[in-house]
């Protein structure tokens, strides 16, 4: 709300403090909230692992967040983040249960050329029978 201006003067420099601060510090949406700013770089400078850290904290708690962070691994293959074993089983997880949009993004994940989740065969075991398979998974 400080930082768009809602229900006040916007004042970004004392959302990004309270965002940073030590109180603030062990809640997952605060975290997310802070990492996403370091993603945009428009308010604190860009510092995409350190976003991606942050974000992916709230991810455990948060599907969309969850749907975000396997976007942006995907699309970042230099990325990292801390347990990639424990990240990949909630998002198999949420694929299985029929989360709108995780199977979607667990498969672009996969097929993507991220060290930590490439995995170009369950990608494309994952696609099968889907409408549209990936160009990665089409037979030559």
């Amino acid at each position: 709300m400080l930082i768009k201006g809602e229900g006040g003067a916007a004042d970004p420099k004392r959302a990004v403090s309270l965002l940073s601060g030590r109180t603030a510090s062990d809640v997952p949406a605060v975290r997310g909230a802070l990492g996403r700013l370091y993603i945009e770089g428009k308010l604190v400078p860009r510092d995409m692992p350190k976003g991606i850290e942050l974000l992916d904290g709230l991810a455990r708690w948060d599907h969309e967040a969850r749907i975000e962070v396997m976007g942006l691994l995907a699309s970042n293959p230099d990325l990292r983040i801390s347990y990639p074993g424990g990240f990949l089983y909630q998002a198999t997880e949420a694929a299985e249960l029929g989360e709108p949009g995780a199977k979607a993004a667990l498969i672009a994940l996969k097929l993507s050329s991220n060290a930590q989740f490439s995995d170009k065969p369950g990608g494309c075991a994952l696609a099968e029978g889907g409408a549209q398979r990936p160009p990665e998974c089409r037979a030559n």
